[in-house]
């Protein structure tokens, strides 16, 4: 959990390591969108994080997490080779079929658990060096639809604050190195940018270079690039807008990022 206090753009996350606290006093970042979070927070202060959605859960048995899936909602269970991409890609599909429904229910929270199952099965290294923090759908309607993209930055640093992609789908290379149909019509589909502004951000614990694409994702690329920039409105896609993130603040001080949990936010 994370204590936030706010004064003049100016506030503190206090961390937990080793059963102490540790602060660290963070500048807002000058733009409309961090300004836009910052105000996003001060209203889900007394709420707790999703455990799930702040990457505390184990999620790492996709094949007995599908089960429960089906069981729960009555689902047809399909048994499937859970070591192919093929099938998490089918399974992908199944989540994004049954969210609309499932999502309004009131027990939902295995929905969610299936989808980062998923996407742990697939890249079970991608949050190893982030502290995230997110409320899931505890925020509510605080969730607005934002172009993010303009404010995307070209480095990922120690302990800043950034915001975190949140969107139903993929972005474009995560599509392509997970083997997705080569099609137009699911490309469009399930590639989305960074359009949905939510209170939900993460603190790096180390500096993460930003690696170009290889040739053969820029090759495969071309095939589908210009109706999906026209279809989003967007004038590129780099490796910036695919591995980047908005930048929401700077920490005003460093520590040693090992082991570093959250506490509360207090505004």
């Amino acid at each position: 959990m994370v204590e936030t206090l706010v004064t003049k753009n100016k506030f503190k996350i206090i961390f937990e390591k080793d059963s102490h606290e540790i602060d660290i006093d963070y500048s807002l970042a000058d733009t409309e969108l961090a300004e836009k979070w910052l105000h996003k927070i001060s209203r889900v202060k007394h709420i707790p994080i999703d455990p799930l959605e702040s990457n505390l859960d184990d999620v790492s048995d996709l094949q007995g997490i599908y089960k429960k899936f089906c069981k729960e909602y009555n689902i047809n269970e399909i048994k499937f080779d859970f070591t192919k991409q093929s099938t998490l890609n089918t399974l992908h599909k199944i989540y994004e079929d049954n969210h609309d429904n499932l999502s309004v229910k009131k027990n939902n929270q295995l929905l969610y658990k299936f989808h980062h199952a998923i996407h742990e099965t697939e890249e079970p290294t991608i949050n190893r060096n982030k502290i995230k923090v997110s409320w899931g759908v505890k925020e509510g309607p605080l969730a607005e639809k934002f172009n993010c993209m303009p404010f995307y930055q070209n480095k990922i640093k120690k302990l800043h604050i950034y915001l975190h992609w949140s969107e139903l789908g993929k972005k474009p290379f995560s599509y392509w190195k997970s083997k997705e149909p080569n099609s137009q019509e699911r490309f469009n589909e399930l590639c989305l940018p960074h359009i949905t502004l939510r209170c939900q951000f993460f603190i790096p614990t180390c500096d993460i270079l930003l690696q170009p694409f290889p040739t053969g994702f820029d090759k495969w690329f071309e095939n589908f690039k210009e109706a999906w920039l026209i279809k989003h409105t967007l004038k590129k896609w780099d490796h910036i807008d695919e591995f980047g993130a908005p930048l929401l603040a700077i920490p005003l001080t460093h520590i040693d990022c090992h082991d570093l949990n959250f506490k509360k936010i207090v505004i």
